[in-house]
Formats: C-alpha cells, structure tokens, sequence
C-alpha cells in the first residue's frame, strides 16, 4: 500500500513501557463543488442538525487564542463526540489517527499521569491523545512542533513516562510536523467528511464494481462506470476510508487518481 492509502504516523519514537536507549475551526474547501465545509457541523441523516455530544477531555481548553488554531473535531465511534484540538497540528494528528485500521476511540486530553525526573521533582503530563484499538491496545500520543520537543527534550520525557506508567498505554508517541505531509491530512480529512455520509443506492453500485476489479483503475474510470456523478466519487472515498479500495498512485485524492483492491 502507499502513504496516501494508509495515513501511518511513520518514524515515531515509540516506547512499549520503557525508557529509550541512550536517554479556530477548520475549514475545508469542498473540490465536488468549491463550497466551505465545516468538519464538525453535519447534518444528522433526516436533515436536521444534532449536536455531537461533548469532549470527555479532563482539562479544559480555552478555544479562543491569537496564537494557534483551536476547536473541536466530530469522531464517529458509535456516537458522535467532539473531540478538542489546541493547534492546528493536533488537528491533523487526530484525522491521521482516526483513519488507522483498527482505533475505536479517540480521547483527548486524557487523565493526566505523574512521573518523577532526573532530579527527583514529580510532575503532572496530560497527553493530546489516547487512541484506543479494538484489540485492547492503547497508544499515549504526544503532539508537539519539532523544535519545541526537541527543545524541551520530550523524547527523554516520554521514556520516564512510559518507563514509570505501564499500565497507562502500551505505547507511547511523540508527534511532530515531520511525521505526515500535508498531502496525507488533506486525504485524511477529504475521507473524514464524506466517509459517515449515507448513499446506499451508489454505496451498492460502486460495491459490485469493486468486487469485479482486477488490477487498477482511475476514480475517473469507476466513476463512469457508476453513472453517478459526483455521488461515484464521494463512494469511492468511502471506499478508500473503510480500506476496501487503496490509492495505487501518489498525491491527493483526484479524479485522475489509480485506485485497485486493497491488499
């Protein structure tokens, strides 16, 4: 599979339960039809508009700042839940993580947990993000600008961390602007806002033809073989977000993009 098939957060220091060695509101411009979408206000399935149920997050962010982007994301775990974000780089971390195979929820700003340091003094460290798998499996996920963590050292920070909270998550990340492109999110967040629409006439056309695929094919070329417009399109991205279909080729998500089976 490619990158833009399957938004991986790559090249994370990851520690399982040890010490590593050595020591605003979004928006997004629609390109079916050039309008202004925002994320997290979509319309419930009979029309009318039904609030998503607040963050659970245990510390309280101020949504207003002049010097980041803050706001809330709409997850679908079953339920539809705000989840907080304090810059526009958490953001992005969140639409990568929730499009990874296998996550069934998406806490921000979890619980926070002590540690002690090299000098002895304990701290407090709230995470952005604990991301749970269907597996049981938990990830703590830090989120930071490059030059900030490597400033404040977190990488050393995360290891006494883990080191010193087994039972928190089983893994722990440091997330930065170098772990994605900013193709992967716009994939990422083109599939968040069409993946929970419901179409299940066009869903079950473009569902036979993916099931008679062999080899590779533009979207254009399914498209036209739906005879359904742009409402092919958006499927075909549904597609791609449940892992059905996979991008064959690089680069954002276009009509002239190779689409095949997943692997």
């Amino acid at each position: 599979m490619s990158k833009t098939d399957l938004p991986k957060i790559a090249n994370i220091p990851t520690f399982t339960n040890t010490p590593p060695c050595g020591h605003q509101e979004q928006a997004w411009i629609d390109p079916l039809g050039g309008r202004i979408v925002i994320p997290h206000l979509e319309p419930a399935n009979d029309g009318g508009f039904v609030p998503a149920l607040p963050s659970v997050a245990t510390r309280k962010i101020a949504l207003r700042s002049k010097a980041s982007k803050r706001g809330a994301l709409v997850t679908y775990f079953g339920e539809r839940r705000a989840v907080v974000f304090e810059s526009h780089l958490e953001l992005m971390t969140a639409l990568m993580l929730i499009r990874i195979p296998g996550v069934v929820d998406l806490i921000d700003q979890p619980p926070a947990v002590l540690y002690v340091d090299h000098d002895g003094v304990v701290h407090r460290h709230t995470f952005d993000y604990l991301v749970a798998f269907a597996d049981g499996r938990r990830w703590a996920v830090a989120v930071k600008p490059y030059e900030r963590a490597v400033k404040k050292n977190l990488v050393s920070t995360l290891g006494l961390i883990a080191a010193q909270n087994p039972a928190f998550a089983d893994q722990f990340h440091l997330v930065t602007e170098k772990n994605f492109s900013r193709t992967q999110v716009s994939n990422a967040l083109l599939m968040h806002h069409i993946s929970y629409e419901v179409d299940q006439q066009v869903d079950a056309i473009v569902g036979r033809l993916v099931a008679s695929m062999s080899g590779t094919c533009t979207i254009a070329d399914l498209v036209t073989a739906a005879g359904a417009g742009s409402r092919a399109y958006r499927s075909i991205v549904r597609f791609l977000a449940r892992g059905t279909l996979s991008l064959k080729s690089g680069g954002h998500i276009r009509y002239s993009s190779i689409v095949g089976k997943a692997a």
